[in-house]
């Protein structure tokens, strides 16, 4: 390896060496940090840049690659390195100028396993917590379901709220506006996902500060239907 060192007058103190089989930089010491600064008069902050490259079509990154991936890891008392967390960012296109996709992915390892998992990813703006193609803003697919809690003394409730705006003028509602729907969905024996019912508040004027009339609409599936 090669050793980068500074001299403090009497010795001779290690910064970091460079395995030069592995090409891997490391900081031997018990209270090793990496820390980058930026002090200047503008608004950029300071900055670590990853950067993937093939060798083949002037580097381009293809759909599936890793482009970055930070690893947490731990030491077990078999002398083992467990991969205990990680945060990989996935290419989602064969990189052009047209394309250049990608998702971020946060894996972890449960509480009494030695087997890291994926926790959640975002891809195209949607975040999925155990699944890999989030349909929604939120997407969830897990055995534990959505919980709303609020601790503090106060008469406020816990909340899930649904919010109608409009992206024209003040964005206010207008009549016939389904302003918030909660669904819930059954899988048939053909593995489709069907509606079994369904809660929607719509507006029966065009809302204002004065006037915001709403019905409830409940709708469910009948028996043989």
């Amino acid at each position: 390896y090669w050793s980068y060192k500074v001299y403090d007058g009497t010795n001779d103190i290690e910064i970091f060496r460079v395995n030069l089989n592995t090409l891997k930089a490391t900081i031997p010491s018990t209270d090793a940090f990496f820390e980058i600064s930026k002090i200047t008069a503008d608004i950029d902050g300071a900055l670590l840049k990853f950067i993937k490259q093939r060798i083949a079509n002037n580097g381009q990154v293809l759909t599936g690659d890793t482009i970055l991936d930070i690893q947490a890891v731990g030491r077990g008392d078999d002398s083992s390195d467990p991969n205990v967390a990680r945060i990989r960012v996935e290419s989602l296109d064969n990189m052009g100028a047209a394309a250049a996709g990608a998702t971020i992915i946060f894996e972890a390892t449960p509480t009494g396993s030695t087997t890291i998992q994926e926790i959640f990813r975002v891809i195209d703006g949607k975040m999925g917590i155990g699944t890999e193609t989030p349909g929604t803003a939120l997407d969830v697919l897990s055995n534990t379901g959505i919980q709303s809690s609020r601790s503090e003394d106060s008469v406020n409730p816990a909340e899930i709220i649904l919010n109608k705006k409009r992206a024209t003028g003040f964005g206010a509602t207008l009549i016939g506006d389904t302003i918030g729907r909660i669904s819930s969905k059954t899988t048939d024996d053909a593995g489709a996902s069907n509606s079994a019912l369904t809660i929607e508040t719509v507006a029966t004027e065009n809302h204002t500060a004065a006037a915001q009339g709403t019905r409830v609409d409940i709708k469910n599936t009948d028996i043989g239907s």
